[in-house]
């Protein structure tokens, strides 16, 4: 054979590129590597014999350089794209964080925005030393200084007012002294709340809700100065009944607690010293009613009680009125005379029964007691006939109950004996 060959080798290398991964970022590329034993050699008057030239199966133990080459590339691709998505799956997540740490940077700011908004509220809204208002020149003090600060005023008396409203805790706002010379629209000589434009209009808008118009607030804040007068003046009335009774007591003289309680100023009482003076009450009237050996529980003491009530009729008559409360003659006759003497009473005297009324004294005191606007002394005996009857209806009620669960009783011992 005769001729120029070429030798094995392949001309210029080739230069193998990845292509650009959709997990990769763009301009990624591997290095190009070249076959070091592909360098192109060529030999002058080469003459190849094809018998003598071995193929690749022929060799053994040999590997082709390209392959060398190829299979270097792929584990190099294999380790690239490996390592670039890990890296992009790392650099996912860090792009997530940092998306969601300037959330919540941006939360975190809202937040300490909104704390330093409530903390400078709290700051303004100062311990409340201006209320109650306890006269007129501090209405007109208070009515300037919320014009000067309406925002700082309304938020006080958000938290005065809580959680009831206005109808209930108008008194931490008024004092009650004040109150009584005051109403809404200053009526009959009375001061006006609604003078007071910037008062007024802070006490609306703290309480201002979705459908609450002017004029509910105006309905609310007469119905509170109407209750709040309405508790002072039965204060004053209970007082002054309780220290009416303490003072027509002979026995009180000698106790000095009630002798101070009797003393005591009546002008405001609130609800917390109205009800230690009710329970002072009580007290003296359990010592009264033993006292004065009540219920009563034979006709000589009758006699004997009719001839106290006519030399102290006052006392005894302020003296029923506690005994019968709260429910009248009707339910609580048995605390003036016994149940056993009420069934052998009647009130006129009829069927051989002793008859209230020939106990004029005693009879004159019990309607007195009892007696109201528009109450008169048919009304009483009414009242007292059927007192009676329904006391004695109790009594036979009660015997009859007692019959039964004794019969009762025997008969379920007599069906065991049987058994």
């Amino acid at each position: 054979m005769s001729g120029r060959c070429r030798g094995r080798g392949r001309g210029n290398a080739r230069r193998r590129t990845v292509r650009n991964s959709p997990e990769r970022d763009e301009g990624d590329e591997f290095d190009a590597y070249e076959d070091p034993l592909d360098i192109g050699i060529t030999v002058k008057n080469e003459v190849i014999c094809p018998e003598m030239f071995q193929t690749e199966d022929e060799v053994f133990g040999m590997v082709d350089s390209q392959n060398l080459v190829e299979e270097q590339q792929r584990m190099q691709q294999a380790y690239h794209l490996e390592a670039g998505s890990t890296d992009y799956h790392i650099s996912q997540r860090l792009s997530s964080l940092e998306r969601k740490m300037d959330f919540l940077l941006n939360i975190n700011t809202r937040i300490l925005a909104r704390v330093d908004k409530i903390c400078e509220n709290m700051r303004t809204v100062t311990k409340p030393t201006d209320f109650p208002v306890k006269t007129k020149e501090g209405l007109e003090t208070v009515d300037v200084k919320i014009a000067n600060n309406m925002d700082k005023y309304i938020e006080l008396f958000k938290s005065l007012l809580k959680p009831s409203g206005i109808i209930k805790n108008i008194g931490r706002i008024l004092d009650q002294k004040l109150l009584m010379e005051m109403n809404y629209a200053g009526c009959s000589s009375k001061t006006g709340l609604s003078n007071y434009v910037n008062l007024n209009t802070a006490l609306y808008e703290s309480l201002r809700t979705e459908g609450y118009s002017f004029d509910d607030y105006k309905k609310d804040v007469r119905m509170a100065f109407a209750k709040a007068k309405n508790r002072v003046y039965k204060a004053k009335f209970e007082a002054n009944r309780l220290k009416k009774l303490f003072e027509d007591n002979d026995d009180s003289s000698n106790d000095k607690e009630a002798q101070n309680n009797s003393n005591l100023n009546v002008e405001i009482i609130d609800n917390s010293h109205l009800s230690k003076i009710a329970v002072k009450c009580r007290e003296k009237m359990k010592t009264l009613i033993k006292s004065n050996d009540f219920p009563v529980k034979t006709a000589e003491e009758l006699e004997a009680l009719d001839v106290k009530v006519a030399n102290n009729m006052e006392q005894y008559i302020d003296l029923f009125k506690n005994v019968l409360m709260p429910s009248g003659i009707v339910k609580h006759i048995i605390r003036v005379i016994d149940v056993t003497l009420v069934m052998e009473m009647n009130y006129g005297g009829f069927g051989s029964k002793t008859g209230l009324s020939s106990y004029t004294n005693l009879d004159n005191a019990l309607y007195r007691s009892q007696k109201t606007e528009g109450y008169s002394f048919d009304d009483y005996k009414k009242d007292v006939r059927l007192a009676f009857q329904r006391a004695k209806n109790r009594v036979y009620k009660a015997k009859h109950e007692a019959n039964r669960l004794k019969k009762l009783k025997a008969n379920n011992y007599g069906s065991k004996k049987e058994f």
